[in-house]
């Protein structure tokens, strides 16, 4: 009948969080592997779909977790920088990826898009 510690009561929503930026950060890399097979191919009907549902969908689904988050900002920009390079914005990328790094500093995929978007705008 004593009551114990059992782990964070934020446990449960943390993980929730977590898991929308994970959602969110998949389906950007999948639009980027279909934007590039419509570019390679010259489907400018998919490639403009997939834009829209950047610009209309993840975009501003990203840019209400920045602001909001809770306990994954550092993912939360890291995510929000993703979906700008999908969308080849890559100094607002950057800028969101710089931000991630600096809450994240052991991240090495945040550094690998930090170069990816330098080395796409020459």
């Amino acid at each position: 009948g004593e009551v114990v510690y059992l782990g964070s009561p934020w446990a449960s929503e943390r993980q929730a969080e977590s898991k929308a930026f994970e959602r969110l950060a998949e389906r950007a890399l999948e639009l980027d592997a279909i934007a590039t097979s419509a570019r390679q191919s010259g489907d400018t009907r998919l490639a403009q779909s997939v834009i829209a549902e950047l610009r209309d969908r993840l975009l501003p689904e990203a840019q209400a977790w920045t602001a909001r988050a809770k306990f994954n900002l550092g993912f939360a920009y890291f995510v929000h920088g993703l979906v700008l390079r999908v969308l080849m914005e890559r100094e607002q990328a950057i800028e969101q990826f710089k931000l991630s790094l600096d809450l994240l500093p052991d991240v090495p995929n945040t550094l690998l898009e930090i170069v990816r978007c330098f080395g796409e705008l020459g």
